[in-house]
């Protein structure tokens, strides 16, 4: 009855480590997509603000030569 206990009892700790492990590695793969997903939204943010930038910079320029041609 003991030997059988102990070998119960050590099956049941290595399913038990198997199981955290297991565990670690899906949080570690998601932790690794929350970092990667950030950086998209970091990439798009960049890009929105490039879009915006060439935009103003276009209307400035469209303004620019509306002034000119009222002076001419």
């Amino acid at each position: 009855m003991e030997t059988f206990m102990k070998k119960a009892m050590e099956d049941w700790c290595v399913d038990l480590e198997k199981k955290r492990k297991k565990e670690q590695e899906k949080l570690n793969v998601l932790l690794e997509e929350l970092d990667v997903s950030e950086d998209d939204e970091s990439e798009t943010d960049t890009f929105e603000s490039y879009q915006k930038m060439n935009w103003e910079s276009e209307v400035l320029l469209y303004e620019l030569d509306q002034l000119e041609n009222k002076e001419i």
